[in-house]
């Protein structure tokens, strides 16, 4: 496993370094300052799997040199880190194709199971994000059917394929507020079955995989 960690602190990219060290002791780590740098890289020789970028670099920013390694390289995993809770951003992330946001406030099982996720297959948005995209990145749909922010939640859960009872033990709720929240909204959409909630959420474009 090839690890490429990109943060102008050296103290960020020592700490990533040492914890994914101990995850994956046979892995080999590269470490850079600048976004520039990896990209100069003869990547047809060293491939990174997994690539972890700050958002705010000197010179080029991490979004954009992830955008320009995910067309040169689209199996390599990207992660973004930051410092910045910018909805707008990890918005625009989410369309680019980047595989995982995390803000720097995330613990060290955060990053872990980030990339374990993004390894996978899937993609990961950190706990500290994922309130505040329930509540924005489909605002404008979601409020065309007035959606409260506890129907959104149960609602990208229910499109993930999870039954009311792992909702309820998930959001720590009873499992009656649960179904209450999916006839709500059921009656708002003017929909019978909960298959049909489904298709209609994708629709409407109500639904995103990584807030599941």
């Amino acid at each position: 496993m090839n690890f490429c960690i990109i943060d102008d602190h050296l103290l960020i990219t020592q700490f990533i370094k040492r914890l994914l060290t101990k995850e994956y002791p046979e892995s080999s780590f590269k470490t850079y300052l600048k976004a520039e740098a990896l990209l100069a890289e003869k990547l047809d020789q060293w491939y990174p799997d997994v690539v972890i970028c700050d958002v705010l670099l000197p010179g080029m920013n991490g979004l954009d040199m992830l955008t320009i390694l995910k067309q040169q390289l689209p199996n390599t995993k990207t992660i973004l880190l930051t410092s910045l809770i910018d909805i707008g951003m990890v918005k625009q992330a989410m369309r680019l194709g980047i595989d995982g946001y995390l803000t720097k406030d995330a613990s060290e099982e955060e990053l872990l199971e980030a990339i374990k996720t993004v390894l996978a297959g899937g993609r990961y948005v950190n706990a500290s994000l994922k309130d505040k995209l329930v509540e924005h990145i489909f605002s404008d749909q979601a409020t065309e059917f007035h959606l409260s922010t506890r129907e959104k939640e149960v609602l990208q859960k229910i499109c993930a394929g999870k039954t009311p009872k792992e909702i309820a033990y998930d959001m720590k709720l009873s499992l009656h507020t649960v179904q209450q929240y999916i006839k709500n909204m059921m009656r708002k959409f003017n929909i019978k079955r909960t298959t049909e909630l489904v298709v209609f959420a994708i629709q409407k474009g109500l639904y995103n995989p990584a807030l599941s």
